[in-house]
Formats: structure tokens, C-alpha cells, sequence
């Protein structure tokens, strides 16, 4: 740009920190799936019983965004308890396509899609079993990844931790929820990516913390 331009004819851009010390995602806004617990931010996944809690803390994935500096924006909509593949529910109504109201979101992040697919956050925060993010980036245009099974697995959440739950969790490690960006370019999402590992969102380095302190793992 500034080749093509020519505007800036001395930078000293490089003067105003050490950008070793910067945190990766200084400054920059970012979005979270409402299922996913943040302090103050409503955590109903879509139920109209749950439509006036309030979490009480955030979540370690999305502490440790805002730990790197990113600015939440605010929560996105899901489908009831994230169970579609479109997003719509009593307690928020339906979210459109990024593109056509007549076309769907996707889902279950099919808030986190739209918003991103529609220029309002360049970054956003979701969770995948069996799609949930990766179908909403496909109907919004926009990239999203699931992490790998040791990497970004979710804490407790809205399901509670029951003993068949636990078993899933430590013997079918592909049924567990994960953590995972979609952003609006890619190389977006492989800075979030790389910015989650470095903060120690990785199971390997923080087994019982990142499972909320109910599925203990072999970080092998």
C-alpha cells in the first residue's frame, strides 16, 4: 500500500514497543459463540429458561483471548443447546446469511459465521463437534477451522459432566467439543490458531484445566 501510495516518508512505527512484548491479538476485536462462557455476557445457548443468566467468569479459551489482547465485541447466536445445523432459537430468533436472509447461517456458530462473513468482526470464536464451525464458515464464505483432537478440546460448558460424558471424552476424544477460530481471511485464522497454542490453550500442556477440571488425559 504504501509503495502504491506514497504517503509515509519516514516510519517509526517500529519505536512504539518492542513487538516481542506485544500481545499477539493487541487491539483487536473479536466475537464469542454465546454458549461459551464470558463474565457479565448471557451463556443460554438458545433456551428461553436460560434467557436472563449471566455468566459469573469466562471460560479459559476466552480469558486467554482477552489475556493477548483481543476486545470482545459481544456474544453471537446459536441454535437451541447448538443441536442444528441453522441457527435459530425463542430467545434470539434466527440469524440470516451473511449474504441473503433468505439463505441460512449455518450452526451451530452460525452467529460467529455471519458476523465474520459480514465484515463486523474480523475474528470470532466457536466450537465444533460435527460441523459447528466449519458449516457456517462454508455458508458465509469465510475460513474456519476445528482444531485437532489434542489440541483446542472445550472445557465444561453448558453439558454437564456426566459419567458417560466423561468416558466419551477420554475414549472417543473426536465427541468432545472444540475450541476454534473462524475468521475472514485465512491467514487470520492461523494467527488466531497460533496465538491460541502459545497462550497454552493446547490440552497436552493444561489437561484438567482445559477440560474444567472433570476429564483428566494423557497429554500423550
Amino acid at each position: 500500500m504504501h509503495e502504491r501510495i506514497n504517503a509515509v516518508v519516514v516510519a517509526r512505527i517500529a519505536a512504539a514497543a518492542d513487538v516481542d512484548e506485544l500481545p499477539p491479538f493487541l487491539g483487536v476485536p473479536c466475537t464469542i459463540k454465546e454458549s461459551i462462557a464470558m463474565a457479565g455476557m448471557p451463556n443460554c445457548a438458545g433456551l428461553v429458561s436460560r434467557q436472563e443468566y449471566r455468566s459469573t467468569q469466562n471460560a479459559p479459551t476466552v480469558q486467554r483471548m482477552i489475556d493477548a489482547g483481543a476486545i470482545v465485541l459481544g456474544v453471537t447466536n446459536t441454535p437451541e443447546l447448538c443441536l442444528w445445523i441453522e441457527t435459530e432459537n425463542r430467545a434470539y430468533d434466527r440469524t440470516h446469511n451473511a449474504y441473503s436472509k433468505y439463505r441460512t447461517a449455518g450452526g451451530s456458530s452460525g452467529g460467529e459465521g455471519a458476523v465474520v462473513g459480514s465484515g463486523g468482526s474480523p475474528l470470532g470464536l466457536g466450537a465444533d463437534i460435527g460441523g459447528s464451525i466449519r458449516l457456517p464458515a462454508f455458508f458465509n464464505g469465510v475460513f474456519g477451522l476445528k482444531p485437532s483432537p489434542a489440541s483446542c478440546r472445550a472445557p465444561a460448558s453448558l453439558r454437564r459432566p456426566t459419567p458417560r460424558r466423561r468416558a466419551d471424552a477420554h475414549d472417543r476424544p473426536d465427541r468432545a467439543p472444540r475450541r476454534g477460530p473462524l475468521a475472514d481471511e485465512e491467514g487470520d485464522g492461523a494467527l488466531r490458531r497460533g496465538a491460541q497454542a502459545r497462550a497454552g490453550v493446547a490440552v497436552a500442556l493444561e489437561p484438567e484445566r482445559a477440560f474444567g477440571g472433570w476429564v483428566p488425559t494423557d497429554p500423550s
